[in-house]
Parts: C-alpha cells; structure tokens; sequence
C-alpha cells in the first residue's frame, strides 16, 4: 500500500560506519549524539514514514498515553477480580491471560485508572527483547496494566490497523534508535511515542487493508498447526 522501500532499509542497516557533522548532535530536542540513534537506516525509516503521512499518534489520542501501575508481592491475591498485564504477558504480541498473575481486589480498586478496556494497545516501555512489543486488548475486560507499559486509546482510528502499524519493522525499527538506556535497561516514554508517525489514510482504507492482514495471518496460523501436528507425529515415531 505504502510502496516501502525495504530493499534500502536492509542495506543500510548493514552499515557499521558512516560521518556526521557535529552540528547534527544539536539538532534535535535533547543533544543525543550516540551512534545508535543517528543512524542512517534510522533517518531513511522517519523520512519514509514521513512521506506517507505528515501526522502523528498524538493526532488520533483520545487521551494522554498512560504509564501503568506499580506493584508489590502484596498487591497478587488469586482470589482477585483482574489480571496484571506486564510485559511478560504481551511478549508474543498479544495479552496471554494464562500466564497473568491476578490482583487483589483493594489493589484494583486502588489502580482503576490503569485499567484497560476493548481496543486499547498496550505497548512494553522497557527490556530488551521486549521493549515496543504491543498486544491489542480485543475483550471488554477491565485489568490493570503494569509499571514498565503503556496505554495507547486512540480515536477515529482503526486499533487493529494502528497495532499491526506498530508491529511493523519500520515502526519497530524507531523503537529501536529512540529508545535510551544502556543493557537491558533501555526504556522509551510517552513523550517520544507520541511524536512518532502514523499513516493517515481513511478509515474505510483501513479496514480492507486490516482485512486482508487477517485473512494472511489466519492462513500462516493453519499452517503453523499443520506444522506442529507433523512435528508432533514425527515425534511420536522417532526415539
């Protein structure tokens, strides 16, 4: 749809080494000057990202992006009402209910202001292997979502268009210069997510481009089962 060029996205990945001018480091908003964040494929993605679309997440917010509750070994009752959504729980891109620990019931009441509801994104702020990982909440539940992830409420906008959009390789791709911290304690805010862009096209344009997406994926899902069904049989002939 968009006419990606991704053939020059993976070439310039590849490249360990280039020059910048010194006046480069004080061109944006906080003077950062590391080799990650001025890389080349990372300027070659915001100007592709930009010649879609001159708008921004923040143009479609229904309100402020949130930051999610901090909790306590207290604070887990599996007696509780809701589940905790943490990061773990949204690493394969999605919100895996099962492995959630659940919450008491004060605890919730305490944090209902960092519920979630249907159609919400919650997006990892931290950990490597982690960090911009985004699961659509796609029940009308209403569990509390952890310190170290956020919610993204969007209006006029399609959620199942705006999460594939950010699990996109050019979306995940800024996550990855923007983000600061050093290790496994890297972390990116609000204040920068906002600010990152998104296509702007129409929501009917949204919806068949949504649909077709599904309908790939549902097909890469049977043949993931067909996988593992033969997997499964190998296994139980082969010693």
């Amino acid at each position: 749809k968009f006419d990606f060029d991704y053939d020059t996205f993976e070439t310039l990945k590849k490249k360990n080494s280039y020059n910048l001018m010194q006046s480069t480091f004080s061109n944006n908003q906080d003077m950062r000057f590391s080799v990650k964040y001025h890389r080349p494929a990372g300027r070659f993605v915001m100007q592709q990202l930009r010649k879609m679309s001159d708008l921004s997440i923040k143009h479609f917010l229904s309100e402020p992006i949130e930051l999610g509750a901090s909790i306590s070994t207290k604070d887990y009752n599996d007696h509780g009402e809701y589940a905790y959504i943490s990061m773990a729980t949204i690493k394969k891109w999605r919100f895996d209910s099962e492995t959630a620990a659940i919450v008491d019931v004060s605890y919730s009441d305490k944090n209902c202001n960092k519920s979630v509801k249907k159609n919400d994104i919650i997006m990892a702020r931290s950990g490597e292997g982690t960090i911009g990982k985004v699961a659509l909440i796609e029940d009308d539940i209403k569990d509390i979502f952890a310190d170290f992830t956020m919610r993204i409420r969007l209006e006029n906008y399609n959620p199942y268009f705006a999460y594939y959009y950010f699990r996109t390789s050019f979306f995940q791709y800024l996550i990855e210069i923007y983000k600061k911290g050093l290790g496994n304690n890297t972390n990116i805010f609000p204040v920068v997510i906002k600010e990152l862009p998104i296509p702007n096209v129409s929501l009917n344009e949204q919806e068949i481009i949504v649909s077709k997406i599904k309908k790939d994926m549902d097909q890469q899902l049977i043949i993931r089962k067909q996988i593992e069904s033969v997997r499964n049989k190998i296994s139980r002939n082969i010693c």
